[in-house]
């Protein structure tokens, strides 16, 4: 924990979208908007990392009038609000065909992220609810022998189960039994599990981008909430959960404070920037 913060040591805040500037089925704040625009007016640089392509991040990251790259996909991908790729990671070849094997075996739901293009057999109640809002960015390829990108580029998969999530307890056992030590998978969410190139984590995508913007890890405050933050929270010169995250997230931050729901984030940044 943190003895005391010293506001001006900080050039870059960093925050995870879901759970944390913004609550389930609902947008980000007018309140978290109005004090990011004052932030950055400040001088201050503002990003998002988050598990989301750009697609599914595009309309927040536009709400917020972020100017610099974000660290995407969990860090497998570094990436403009233009389009342009900075950074990825990539998931080695015999991964991949293992997490076919294994998820078509389970008949899990499984979706396939490539740079900002999501692939997935079909349409389903586990997937239609995290990717229909971004049909354009979504691809029915029926079997994966259908897929028309070459496996080399696959960035990272996720499986989806929203009716028994207690199954992802299961199939992570799996994981942990096929991967260890080969690549890194976790739980991103109460229905989701990831699998991704060992070493990949939003806390690397955050060095890409501080390097990128010549400053150092200890002039970043960065805001999480679920398992896949704990890195980032670590790494950051200041690495705070909100009150709604998880006993990991929380054991490797340096400050908790309150929740999502009470646009916490926002309120500290005024806190420490505004007054």
């Amino acid at each position: 924990m943190k003895d005391t913060i010293k506001p001006d040591q900080y050039k870059l805040i960093i925050s995870d979208i879901d759970g944390t500037i913004k609550c389930s089925g609902q947008g980000v704040s007018p309140y978290t908007r109005k004090i990011i625009d004052k932030i950055r007016e400040r001088g201050l640089f503002f990003t998002l990392a988050s598990g989301r392509s750009l697609p599914g991040a595009m309309e927040i990251a536009q709400e917020l009038k972020i100017d610099i790259p974000l660290v995407l996909s969990n860090g497998c991908i570094l990436q403009k609000i233009t389009g342009e790729i900075l950074h990825r990671a990539l998931m080695p070849l015999a991964i991949t065909k293992k997490i076919f094997e294994i998820t078509d075996q389970k008949n899990y739901d499984l979706v396939l992220f490539v740079d900002d293009q999501l692939y997935f057999k079909k349409m389903t109640d586990n997937i239609e609810p995290v990717f229909g809002r971004i049909p354009d960015a979504c691809h029915q390829v029926g079997d994966w022998k259908n897929l028309p990108i070459k496996l080399e580029t696959i960035n990272k998969c996720m499986v989806l189960e929203r009716s028994s999530p207690e199954k992802l307890v299961a199939l992570e056992k799996v994981f942990e039994d096929e991967f260890s030590g080969s690549a890194d998978y976790y739980r991103t969410g109460i229905y989701h599990l990831e699998v991704m190139p060992l070493g990949t984590s939003k806390a690397v995508g955050l060095q890409k981008l501080v390097d990128l913007l010549g400053i150092q890890m200890e002039q970043v405050i960065a805001f999480g909430d679920y398992d896949n933050d704990a890195a980032l929270l670590a790494a950051a010169g200041l690495g705070i959960a909100v009150a709604n995250a998880t006993d990991n997230v929380k054991n490797n931050a340096d400050l908790v404070i309150g929740p999502c729901s009470d646009d916490a984030p926002a309120k500290l940044l005024s806190e420490l920037f505004l007054q």
